[in-house]
């Protein structure tokens, strides 16, 4: 895949907009635009702005796919959520702590078939 299809795809994964992603990165949205469709390729100093508003490394943003993808949502969502905070950040990691703990407790408790 190319840097715009990464892009566009983990964009999307991580649920922004194009105006939000140049936000947190700092740049116009006309330029994310123009990286999506394969118009223009940022700067190194924008590719690691991108990737930390991303929340993804700089190799899955240039060049992974697959799986390396699919775990980005993950840091995307973890760096929004660091965003908003720090009481609003721990009190989303209780939350989802709390739900893992009960869908694991579920998962000891249901009878093997």
């Amino acid at each position: 895949m190319s840097l715009a299809d990464n892009l566009l795809q983990l964009r999307t994964t991580a649920g922004m907009t194009q105006q939000a992603l140049a936000d947190a990165a700092k740049v116009n949205v006309l330029q994310i635009k123009r990286y999506e469709g394969g118009h223009s390729e940022p700067s190194v100093r924008v590719l690691v702005a991108l990737a930390n508003a991303l929340g993804c490394t700089l190799d899955a943003l240039a060049y992974e796919e697959g799986p390396a993808l699919r775990g980005s949502r993950w840091r995307a969502l973890a760096a929004r959520v660091e965003g908003l905070g720090r009481p609003h950040s721990e009190r989303i990691a209780e939350v989802v702590l709390a739900l893992v703990e009960r869908v694991e407790r579920m998962q000891r408790e249901r009878p093997a078939r």
